[in-house]
């Protein structure tokens, strides 16, 4: 994620903290950072200029994944102006686009947004979900790193769409003209991109192409025997058949999205599907590979706790004794360790790699800065060569910190008037 987005607890470039107090000191090292590309940091100066050099973790990416891994390719499929219908992305949202794109323009038709100003609120529903997809559909059809639950971003438009698509639809068909037609087509051209998501899953496929497809040509014929025959074009037997399409037509997105949150208790990157159901870090199809430190990642988590349940209260109780004046209780090195110790104490933590530990936010030079002036004492686990050479290690004896091999640095010595 980019370094100038708030993370962990509100600071840009993922220094957490709780959010309660004024901005950090030496702010402008944590602001305004882009994602380090071509060899760059943060600040967009070559990575051998002075950066806070960080260890890195075994099996862990330069620049904190990507690529070909989790968040990447494989986990989201190739970008492309189709890449909402592929076999990664279209089954997390896609069930009933078509009906919700050609719902917008027969919807777009009737309104005559083209002609009219000031918008009417019909016409201003239309443009504000319109433009809601079309700006999520257009990153992540050209977004290179994201996870497959992001796209909850495009449900709220892809759903009223489809709502406002029904409606303007139903009404053309009740009238005499060329664009009636267009309702049965727009529900087999749902049912075909259905039927297409289910490609990759033989099961599901076997289970719900039967019903799909039946529903959906029952329908299609209901209605275009109400359309041929008008003396039996009753709006009663025309709004059945409707139903009953978009009955079927929900039955796919309702099963799918289930599995979502019966996998909610178990799972860390959720998605829906019972293929990705209960997925973690480098679970789940198309997620091995390289990507996010996942092991290092989960390790943190046990080590350091789940929502505060299982941070060392002894390591908590020294930090928040010893800590002084320091503005931040702890520095960790990534937001994945520092959310536990804001959730439990409601204290600042600073991240220093951002959310995954990978995107360091400070230079050598500002992290000394930030030390002398007592921003920062103490610095747990895989932080900062700088401090691993400048600031001695917390006997376990003292504080109890060795969780999961963690270590504590005290940097008191490094500030001024020490």
């Amino acid at each position: 994620r980019p370094a100038s987005q708030p993370v962990a607890g509100g600071f840009p470039g993922g220094s957490g903290s709780n959010g309660n107090g004024p901005t950090a000191p030496g702010n402008a090292e944590f602001a305004n950072r882009s994602q380090p590309t071509n060899g760059e940091v943060g600040d967009g100066r070559p990575a051998d200029a002075g950066v806070a050099d960080r260890t890195q973790r075994p099996g862990a990416p330069p620049g904190g994944g990507g690529g070909g891994g989790i968040g990447g390719i494989n986990e989201n499929g190739p970008k492309g102006i189709l890449r909402l219908l592929d076999s990664e992305l279209g089954p997390q949202v896609s069930w009933i686009l078509p009906l919700a794109l050609l719902g917008l323009v027969a919807a777009a038709w009737q309104t005559r947004i083209r002609r009219q100003l000031p918008l009417n609120r019909a016409q201003q529903a239309i443009v504000l979900w319109g433009v809601w997809f079309a700006t999520g559909a257009t990153f992540f059809s050209v977004a290179s790193f994201f996870h497959r639950y992001y796209m909850v971003t495009l449900a709220p438009g892809i759903a009223a769409l489809a709502g406002i698509g029904v409606a303007a639809l139903w009404r053309d068909f009740g009238r005499r003209r060329w664009r009636g037609g267009l309702l049965p087509l727009t529900l087999l051209a749902t049912a075909a991109t259905q039927l297409y998501l289910l490609r990759d899953d033989d099961v599901w496929l076997r289970r719900l192409a039967p019903v799909i497809s039946a529903g959906t040509l029952v329908a299609v014929l209901a209605l275009g025997a109400l359309r041929l025959w008008p003396r039996w074009n009753q709006p009663r037997a025309g709004a059945l058949a409707v139903t009953l399409a978009l009955l079927t037509l929900l039955a796919a997105p309702t099963i799918w999205g289930g599995f979502a949150l019966r996998g909610l208790a178990v799972s860390t990157l959720p998605s829906a599907g019972p293929t990705q159901a209960g997925a973690g870090f480098g679970v789940g199809r198309g997620a091995a590979g390289a990507g996010f430190p996942a092991s290092n990642i989960l390790l943190s988590l046990s080590a350091l706790g789940n929502r505060g349940e299982q941070v060392n209260q002894r390591l908590i109780g020294y930090l928040e004794a010893e800590r002084g004046s320091a503005r931040f209780l702890v520095a960790v090195d990534s937001s994945m360790a520092a959310s536990p110790i804001i959730l439990a104490t409601g204290e600042p933590v600073m991240t220093l790699g951002g959310f995954s530990g990978n995107d360091p936010i400070l230079t050598t030079d500002a992290l000394a800065e930030l030390v002398k002036n007592g921003t920062v004492r103490y610095f747990l686990g895989n932080v900062t060569s700088w401090v691993q050479q400048n600031c001695p290690a917390v006997p376990a004896s003292d504080d109890g910190s060795n969780v999961g091999g963690s270590t504590l640095y005290d940097c008191s010595v490094m500030a001024t008037g020490s």
